[in-house]
């Protein structure tokens, strides 16, 4: 079973959640990574949950979000009308703007990981280490 497959499948929840089946491993590494791929469906659910409660807490992680995903969007919508514009006048200024485009969408990167940093630095951490605890939790003791 690869660690990661392509769309990660849901298990039944009784079955995530049978602590009678909860041990100490033999082989944690090997435990860890099964249970990892066996279970990535519900780990992903598990924390799309915290961090829809994470973003409900907290108001202005959820409107730096909302600033970052609409911005990105935008930011989309204008490099490609400007790469189709540049596509007419000639093969060299297409390459040119292509160059800029991706210049251009790296600073976003940067400036959208600075947004939702400065915006919900500690929700989210706390947020994504929840996550962890529960994944490398359950991961090894199943």
């Amino acid at each position: 079973m690869p660690l990661f497959s392509k769309y990660p499948t849901m298990r039944a929840w009784p079955e995530f959640f049978n602590f009678e089946k909860f041990g100490k491993p033999n082989n944690p590494q090997e435990r860890l990574s099964t249970n990892i791929s066996y279970y990535a469906g519900n780990y992903l659910i598990i924390f799309a949950i915290l961090f829809a409660f994470t973003c409900l807490l907290n108001p202005f992680l959820l409107f730096g979000i909302v600033i970052v995903i609409g911005g990105g969007f935008g930011l989309k919508q204008y490099l490609s009308q400007q790469l189709a514009i540049k596509a007419k006048e000639s093969k060299t200024q297409k390459r040119k703007q292509a160059k800029l485009n991706r210049d251009y969408a790296t600073y976003y990167c940067y400036f959208a990981l600075f947004i939702i940093i400065l915006f919900g630095n500690a929700p989210l951490a706390t947020c994504i280490f929840l996550s962890l605890i529960i994944v490398i939790g359950h991961g090894l003791l199943r």
